[in-house]
Order: structure tokens, then C-alpha cells, then sequence
């Protein structure tokens, strides 16, 4: 176990992953090769029910078959002040996780696993070289998915790239 940890270091594996089980719905999903998140599970849930979400809606069904990438975030206790607060995004995939904070208008990495070599997220290889395409490839999806919140604080080129 961790010890007690700062806002940012609450997206550990052991924070985040769960179990989602759905039984009785009659309609199974394919083998999933994608990762779900909160927005997964009631994505699947309403497409289980033949339910259309509405158009505004993020989830990616288990019948979809997940997605590449999973975006968690938090503002720590009190009010999320989207303007002004320190927030945290952990973006995850099969093979990575890369914690960042966005702290006044940058968005700043944090740590980085390789999670094929650490699946227990216990080394930080964000400094190491080989590892820069992957740390500006999940900066990029964390501006794709989250775009509305970081634009209150942040002034992206037309290409979103990230600065900082």
C-alpha cells in the first residue's frame, strides 16, 4: 500500500481500476480490447437498454469496444474552481500513465509509468528521452477530451499544441 498521497497521486492503479460486471441484459459485448471509464459503464448501460443517449453524451459503450485511452481528473477537496484551482488529469492506456496538473494556464506533466515494464506504478520515467513522444501524445488527448475545461484558462494554437 501508499502512503496517504497528494490530489495528484490519487489516480494510482489501485484508485481507479475496478470491476464492471452486467449480467441479464441478454446482449453481450465482443471481447473488450479498449479500457472504460466512468463514462463507459453508463454509455453500456443505456446501449444494453437500446437506449440513445443524447447528443452531448462522452461515453464509449463495452460494445464499442472501449477506448485507447482513459482520462481521470480531480481538484482536491473544497470547490472545483475550474478558473482558478490546481486540477490533476491521469491519462491511461494499455501500455502508459501520464500524471499532469494544470496549474494556472499550463498543463504540466507530472509522472509517467511504463506500465509493460511497472504495472504497479512505481517508477517515474517521465525525464527519460524515449519515453517524450508518449508524454506529448497523451497532452495531446488530455486537450482533445477535456478542451472545455482547459479552455477557460488556457489559449491553444489551431493545432492544440501544448506548451510548457
Amino acid at each position: 500500500a501508499r502512503p496517504p498521497s497528494d490530489v495528484h497521486q490519487r489516480t494510482y492503479r489501485e484508485h481507479i481500476d475496478t470491476v464492471f460486471m452486467m449480467s441479464g441484459t441478454g446482449k453481450l459485448p465482443d471481447p473488450i480490447d479498449g479500457l472504460l471509464d466512468s463514462m463507459s459503464v453508463s454509455s453500456t448501460l443505456l446501449e444494453a437498454l437500446d437506449i440513445s443517449p443524447h447528443a452531448s453524451f462522452k461515453g464509449t459503450s463495452a460494445y464499442d469496444g472501449g477506448r485507447k485511452y482513459v482520462i481521470s481528473e480531480n481538484a482536491g477537496r473544497g470547490s472545483a474552481d475550474l478558473e482558478r484551482k490546481d486540477m490533476f488529469f491521469t491519462i491511461t492506456s494499455k501500455t502508459h500513465k501520464l500524471m499532469t496538473g494544470l496549474f494556472g494556464d499550463q498543463l504540466l506533466p507530472i509522472a509517467l509509468f511504463d506500465l509493460t515494464i511497472d504495472p504497479n506504478e512505481r517508477t517515474d520515467v517521465k525525464a527519460e528521452k524515449q519515453y517524450q513522444d508518449v508524454i506529448e501524445a497523451m497532452l495531446k488527448e488530455i486537450v482533445r477530451e477535456r478542451a472545455e475545461v482547459l479552455n477557460l484558462r488556457m489559449n491553444f494554437p489551431p493545432d492544440n499544441t501544448v506548451t510548457g
